[in-house]
């Protein structure tokens, strides 16, 4: 695991541990499958960065670090991994899928929108995105000829 921003002590806490169980058993034989747990909260910090990239520098600090990953940020993999392994684990229609895929994108909404802040990360600098420029306005007029006697505007349009 790259970047693990939350630990399997929250998951059970969100989902509770007999259904964690349920959703790591993906071929469903009675047993957790290895790696799925890694696996899902691997694929959620890498959601989390890449659509908070734009805002923050990422990676966010790891829940091993010290400072330790923000909890913010250790929320939001909890939805996202929670939604994922829901629908991994067999119940991909489920309403928990839905419902924790929608405050995912309920919280992510808050902290892009500015109304919640990622305590202790360091925002991305300015000019680290994609800069664009879009300008409107009349198409240009080109008057008069050359020195040959042909007009400005011949093949332009």
């Amino acid at each position: 695991m790259a970047h693990p921003y939350t630990t399997r002590a929250r998951l059970d806490a969100l989902v509770r541990p007999a259904r964690m169980v349920a959703l790591l058993d993906v071929d469903q034989d009675g047993t957790e499958d290895a790696d799925v747990f890694d696996d899902a909260i691997e694929r959620a910090a890498n959601t989390v960065d890449a659509d908070l990239a734009r805002l923050y520098s990422v990676p966010f600090a790891a829940v091993t670090d010290s400072p330790a990953t923000p909890g913010i940020i250790s929320d939001l993999t909890d939805y996202y991994a929670a939604a994922w392994l829901f629908r991994v684990g067999g119940a991909p229609n489920s309403a928990d899928a839905d419902a924790f895929m929608a405050e995912y994108t309920r919280l992510l909404g808050r902290i892009r929108a500015g109304e919640a802040a990622v305590p202790g990360a360091a925002e991305a600098a300015a000019d680290s995105g994609i800069a664009a420029i879009v300008s409107a306005g009349e198409a240009p007029q080109f008057a008069g000829v050359d020195s040959r006697g042909v007009r400005r505007s011949e093949g332009l349009f």
